[in-house]
């Protein structure tokens, strides 16, 4: 599901106008960004992963690149979901 396609489902369930379900999920967003992971019990757990810098190849030209460090989001779900 997107970002989008997620507001527009969270708003009319919590009687909420859109604009405020966005504010909501932009600020699970920025809580998970500083590394502070949010759990909601029962539904798993925003975190960030951190992805070491590496070294990879074109696969059309061959050539090898340097690919720096990175973090990206992840959800587990929790085992009993």
């Amino acid at each position: 599901m997107t970002r989008p396609k997620c507001e527009e489902h969270v708003a009319p369930l919590s009687n909420a106008p859109s604009a405020r379900a966005t504010r909501c999920l932009q600020g699970i967003m920025d809580v998970a960004h500083k590394q502070n992971p949010i759990e909601l019990r029962g539904f798993g757990r925003f975190q960030v992963h951190y992805r070491a810098a590496c070294t990879g190849h074109n696969p059309r030209t061959g050539d090898m690149l340097q690919m720096p460090a990175r973090a990206v989001p992840a959800f587990p779900v929790v085992k009993a979901f």
